[in-house]
């Protein structure tokens, strides 16, 4: 891979265990594209336009996606350990199942995220926008939510251990089960018959 394609525009096409490592894409924009089972380890996305693409399965270690705007983006059991998503939009996006270790969200707008399963550590929510998002089911350890909006945020059955920036200010509105493990003992109202308070 290793290739250079500042500003393309790829529309309707499918790079299914296809090797773009170190892909350099800098203000692309994608539409309608597969990258399923995609080895897109160190890809350069940054300031990219990202609509309806599927990076289910791919590995996007060391990949930037800083200051990229995706709208309905899955990346439903991708490796995503080392990602930069920093000051970020996201709109509509599935992380279902993916690793998230040393992944950077700081400043990001996540609204109605799906964080459904996923695990990892030393994760940065760091003044991210999560309102509605969900992290039912999720394992993650060192998690940074300082200054973050978690406001309708599902945690049912989630285990955040040894994070930090939680308060009650950031909590308000957000909810969880009697299986929920925040910090070892912070409570949560219990969510809704609609997952959400």
């Amino acid at each position: 891979a290793d290739s250079e394609l500042p500003g393309v525009t790829i529309v309707e096409s499918r790079f299914n265990d296809t090797d773009f490592s170190d892909v350099d894409m800098p203000g692309s924009r994608l539409t309608g594209v597969t990258f399923s089972r995609a080895l897109l380890d160190g890809a350069n996305f940054s300031a990219a336009r990202i609509e309806r693409v599927n990076f289910s399965s791919a590995d996007l270690s060391d990949a930037d996606f800083t200051g990229a705007e995706m709208v309905f983006v899955t990346f439903i059991g991708s490796d995503l350990d080392s990602t930069l998503f920093a000051n970020a939009r996201l709109r509509q996006v599935n992380f279902l199942r993916a690793s998230l270790t040393d992944t950077n969200f700081r400043g990001a707008e996540l609204r109605r995220a799906n964080f459904s399963e996923v695990h990892g550590a030393d994760v940065n929510f760091r003044n991210a926008d999560l309102t509605g998002s969900s992290f039912e089911r999720a394992d993650l350890t060192d998690v940074d939510f300082t200054g973050a909006n978690l406001a309708g945020t599902n945690f049912s059955a989630a285990r955040v251990e040894d994070a930090i920036g939680l308060t009650k200010e950031n909590l308000s509105g957000a909810c969880g089960d009697d299986t929920t493990e925040l910090n070892g003992g912070l409570q949560l109202p219990v969510c809704g018959g609609d997952g959400q308070n």
